[in-house]
């Protein structure tokens, strides 16, 4: 749009089209209000994680990749956020904006156990640097400090982080210095 045009004449959903080009705008909404506006309502994309592909993007829950420059209103939360760890991750293409969930199964699966994880306990999910998957579908993540290694099964993260803290003191109890922890099996 520009100083002139006529805004009967303007299509709305092609400036919301444009306007969800942008790498940040997940969602873009346009009304007329008439005589002469034009309302623009605008769903950001907000950084879930870190993700590292040659150069390091920021990445949101739908797997687009945003940029690696972090912005004034994210200062205070940007150090609690996750970097997703994946092997062999070779993508054709990857720029600002590129959705990386629809290309690679693996990283959906992490945004979506992350975000349920991160719901369930932000304190402790403040503590995870890394987060992955292991080749049987499990998540693995390391936690701060001593750089823990602990391994769950995929689903129901809210119940596993539940059953991993009640046996966190034992751990450090029983080994002060552990490298892993394996929940992935029944009776582990």
């Amino acid at each position: 749009l520009v100083v002139g045009d006529n805004l009967v004449d303007v299509d709305m959903t092609l400036v919301a089209q444009q306007l969800e080009d942008h790498p940040w705008i997940k969602h873009a909404v346009i009304r007329r209000k008439p005589p002469d506006r034009l309302i623009v309502e605008i769903v950001e994309r907000r950084r879930l994680a870190w993700i590292k592909i040659g150069k390091t993007f920021g990445i949101d829950f739908d797997g687009v990749l945003l940029p690696e420059s972090i912005l004034p209103r994210e200062a205070v939360s940007i150090g609690h956020l996750p970097l997703i760890r994946l092997d062999k991750l070779v993508p054709d293409s990857l720029d600002v904006g590129s959705n990386l969930g629809k290309q690679d199964d693996r990283v959906r699966k992490i945004l979506d156990w992350w975000t349920k994880a991160k719901n369930a306990d932000p304190e402790f999910c403040a503590g995870v640097i890394e987060v992955g998957l292991l080749e049987d579908g499990a998540v693995v993540f390391w936690l701060a400090g001593d750089r823990l290694e602990v391994r769950l099964p995929h689903d129901g993260p809210s119940q596993r982080l539940i059953d991993l803290k009640l046996m966190m003191p034992k751990i450090y109890l029983e080994n002060p210095d552990p490298r892993y922890v394996d929940l992935r099996y029944d009776g582990q």
